[in-house]
């Protein structure tokens, strides 16, 4: 029955529960243990939303007849099946259940986390639609934890807020770019901290696309000391710096540089237009004299 449940063949399972006294295994039994089935037997659908499922006489009749005489195996048997349609995200199971009026009731939070973990999305919403709450705190940082985008935008959308720049560097540190860009779009502004450790340790630099001039300014100022000319060179020419004070202050530091990192940031910079601020006209001609006597 077990097997018959797993890969969705209904027909199977009842067939079984009508004609066999075995039932589900001992583990898909204990398995169940925190889910309940009121077996009310009532097949209105007062649902909004269209079924996928249907419910025919036959079932409704043979499935009261071995109610009736053995309540407790019917209930053992439709607590496993709707475990595994909740393992599985078996919402058509799931829907034939509550047509019969066999309303499925959860003493545990962990088939709403695992729907979650796996970015079942379609499980979420019949959670939705069949009123389960959905309160547990961490479920959107569950959904970033498993990199399960889908998970988070539904979370988002139905009332689940980033609150913590940790979700945000932890999707950095994981190398989960499309997550990361979702929560730098959708979370609390970055600070400087958090948007320093995701550029110049993480090499995620797209993130200065998101941060004040001023921040960028201090990242570029920090990549220039730790030698990131990765770094530095997509930042330079990616992003504008409008305040002169701004461009002041980079044409300083880079002035400063060791004379090995000046010549390979004139080597890669010194010829695109966007960057020529960066540079003091004597550094230019420095520059072209080495190359003519190279």
């Amino acid at each position: 029955m077990d097997d018959a449940a797993i890969n969705g063949h209904l027909d199977v399972v009842l067939y079984l529960l009508e004609h066999r006294n075995e039932g589900f295994s001992r583990f898909a039994m204990a398995s169940a243990r925190n889910i309940e089935v009121q077996c009310l037997f009532a097949t209105s659908d007062t649902s909004p939303r269209p079924r996928r499922s249907h419910v025919s006489n036959d079932q409704l009749i043979m499935l009261q007849a071995v109610y009736k005489r053995r309540p407790a195996f019917v209930k053992g048997c439709l607590r496993s099946l709707a475990n595994i349609a909740l393992r599985e995200g078996n919402i058509e199971i799931l829907d034939w259940l509550n047509q019969l009026g066999l309303h499925v009731e959860l003493h545990t939070t962990i088939p709403i986390r695992q729907a979650v973990g796996r970015g079942d999305v379609k499980l979420l919403q019949w959670f939705y639609w069949n009123e389960f709450e959905l309160h547990d705190p961490d479920l959107l940082h569950l959904a970033v934890q498993k990199e399960q985008l889908d998970a988070a935008r539904w979370l988002s959308k139905h009332g689940f807020k980033i609150t913590s720049l940790s979700l945000i560097e932890e999707a950095g540190r994981k190398e989960m770019v499309p997550m990361l860009r979702w929560l730098v779009e959708h979370g609390p502004p970055l600070d400087f901290g958090t948007a320093m450790k995701l550029t110049v340790e993480y090499f995620h630099n797209e993130i200065a696309w998101w941060v004040s001039e001023s921040d960028r300014v201090q990242i570029v100022l920090e990549a220039l000391q730790k030698e990131k000319q990765d770094v530095l060179g997509w930042i330079l020419t990616r992003t504008r710096f409008e305040n002169v004070s701004s461009q002041q202050r980079i044409r300083d530091a880079i002035q400063r540089a060791p004379e090995s990192i000046i010549l390979r940031i004139e080597e890669d910079l010194s010829d695109l237009e966007e960057c020529k601020w960066c540079f003091l006209p004597t550094n230019k001609r420095r520059y072209s004299e080495m190359e003519l006597a190279s």
